[in-house]
């Protein structure tokens, strides 16, 4: 099956080299896309805990300064604080309007206290409790762009989230957190990946077609070089010409040895 002409194993030679060729330029821009989608998200999960953040900080501040007596420990003010955000309505207006202005893939944000009891949140069911366990985006990041990948067009993918404390340690006043929808993120990436897995297919097989044209195009010269060096690698003698050869060797034996009797 493998016994090959060297004409067919030049053009095989050729075929498969433009189909690596072509696959490996698919798999790299495949990946380019998904790894620009997944960034981006992450980005903008970033960028509106932030944005909360400073929302906070300032509403926090304006509200504290107003105040005729004002805490005297940071455990007062946390307290403070937290009764604060938790009454202020402009807290979760501001939330519902950063949320209707982002990226389709994040569902949710939420304000937590030092506890991780939510305080207020775009999805009104979440007040009250205790915060999402949910696994970070930036461990989705390390987790690698095939594994997130795998996860997106396979299923099993599972909402993430970025989060950011205001304080730090024993200090900490609020936790706010961003979560990006799984669903979401995969129904956003899925189709531009199939769209461009299409177009990669498509490509390979154009590069196969173009392949098999240039080989037969290029082997051309080659063919009776190739079809001599066939021939003496595989033909065998036939059967009268190797017995012509051992009757003539037969016929120089008896004469010499006729030569060295007469002798």
């Amino acid at each position: 099956m493998w016994n090959l002409s060297l004409k067919n194993r030049l053009r095989l030679t050729i075929i498969v080299l433009a189909a690596f060729i072509a696959t490996a330029m698919s798999v790299v821009n495949i990946q380019s896309l998904a790894e620009a989608k997944f960034s981006d998200v992450a980005d903008r999960a970033q960028v509106v805990a932030k944005q909360v953040e400073s929302f906070l900080i300032e509403r926090v501040t304006e509200r504290t300064a107003a105040l005729e007596e004002r805490p005297t420990d940071i455990d007062q003010s946390i307290e403070l604080w937290t009764a604060m955000v938790a009454r202020d309505p402009e807290v979760p207006r501001m939330l519902e309007q950063t949320i209707a202005s982002t990226s389709d893939a994040l569902v949710e944000i939420w304000v937590a206290d030092r506890a991780g009891q939510v305080l207020t949140s775009t999805n009104q069911a979440r007040i009250g409790g205790l915060k999402p366990t949910l696994r970070s985006v930036s461990a989705w990041r390390d987790e690698g762009l095939w594994a997130m990948m795998r996860e997106v067009v396979f299923g099993g993918l599972q909402d993430r989230v970025h989060e950011v404390q205001l304080g730090s340690g024993d200090t900490v006043a609020f936790q706010v957190g961003v979560v990006v929808s799984a669903a979401l993120l995969r129904n956003s990436v899925l189709p531009q990946v199939n769209g461009l897995a299409l177009l990669s297919g498509t490509a390979i097989l154009l590069a196969l077609l173009v392949a098999f044209i240039v080989s037969k195009i290029a082997i051309r010269p080659l063919e009776k070089v190739g079809g001599m060096l066939d021939r003496l690698t595989t033909e065998e003698p036939k059967p009268e010409e190797k017995t012509r050869a051992e009757t003539a060797e037969l016929a120089a034996l008896e004469s010499k040895l006729m030569v060295i009797g007469q002798q």
